[in-house]
């Protein structure tokens, strides 16, 4: 088996700048994977973060998030399950995804789709624009897709399965799937409820059942969406659990841009690497000056100014 080193990118939420452009393309990355969520709190901050990541000279695929080609009405609609607010935020939405792609150049946009990492591995992208707990955006979902329930989802993902048979495979998500636990610190557990609950997307671990009963090989699934820190417990969730060959990865660092306790700023990505059939992932924390480290001790939030 061919050796594979990706570089996996948690949700951006506009932290991304000139540093990130040099350091990965001078890397010896092979593809570069995104979860989405391209826009902080301010819209601008999408329009500078896909000008960058387009500039990119390495290969690139990225799935849309909750925040990518939506708006404040659909994000308030999906939260408040208000089906007026869905449909009003809605109006353009496909519109806005179209041009999203456009302005992201010749990145590939995953999304209920297959794309070939090597001759031997494809990378699978699962349901676009997920929130987790249900299913989201359906006004889009039924337009773009056909798919206005969790079963269509699961069947539009089961029809992709003609490209990946034989082949090692590689999920990218947004949202995880269900099944990795339910307490408010476990990889893709709700945080935002004292009582927990697992907030994976229940499709998708439908999907990767169906794959391993078929026994093919699904070794990495990988998503954000779930930001690591938990401000009322003090703490990070899990964001890795290896079980039975599988690697599932959240890689939702918010913000990805830190600083360390002396003030030096290092920017977050996760290494996925393949070697003689073996994945290892580990966290990378990138300096200034391109120099790694594997942790970040006594981390604070850096507002970088050194934005597209």
């Amino acid at each position: 088996m061919e050796n594979l080193k990706l570089a996996l990118v948690g949700d951006i939420h506009g932290f991304w700048d000139r540093k990130d452009n040099e350091y990965f393309d001078n890397s010896n990355y092979d593809a570069i994977l995104i979860t989405g969520d391209f826009p902080g709190y301010l819209p601008l901050s999408g329009l500078k973060v896909t000008r960058g990541i387009a500039n990119l000279k390495k290969k690139v695929y990225w799935i849309p998030g909750n925040h990518d080609s939506t708006n404040a009405v659909q994000l308030l609609g999906e939260i408040l399950h208000s089906k007026w607010m869905i449909r009003l935020g809605g109006i353009g939405h496909r519109f806005r995804l179209t041009r999203l792609k456009r302005r992201m150049g010749d990145t590939i946009c995953m999304g209920y789709s297959v794309a070939d990492l090597d001759s031997k591995t494809v990378l699978v992208g699962a349901r676009p624009l997920s929130m987790g707990g249900s299913l989201n955006f359906l006004p889009l979902l039924k337009k773009e897709f056909g798919v206005s329930s969790e079963r269509e989802s699961f069947e539009r993902m089961k029809s992709l399965y003609p490209k990946i048979q034989g082949k090692e495979c590689v999920l990218l998500a947004h949202n995880g799937p269900a099944g990795y636990g339910s307490k408010r610190d476990d990889i893709w557990g709700c945080d935002f409820r004292k009582k927990g609950g697992d907030w994976g997307d229940r499709d998708l671990l439908h999907f990767i059942e169906f794959l391993k009963e078929r026994g093919e090989k699904v070794s990495l699934v990988l998503a954000g969406h779930m930001h690591h820190h938990i401000r009322d417990l003090g703490r990070d969730r899990t964001w890795k659990v290896n079980e039975n060959s599988t690697h599932a990865v959240n890689a939702a660092k918010v913000p990805r841009i830190l600083k360390d306790k002396e003030g030096n700023s290092f920017r977050h990505h996760v290494r996925l690497e393949r070697k003689n059939g073996v994945w290892d992932c580990q966290e990378i924390f990138v300096g200034k000056k391109g120099e790694e480290r594997i942790s970040l001790p006594d981390e604070e939030v850096l507002f970088s100014s050194d934005t597209f």
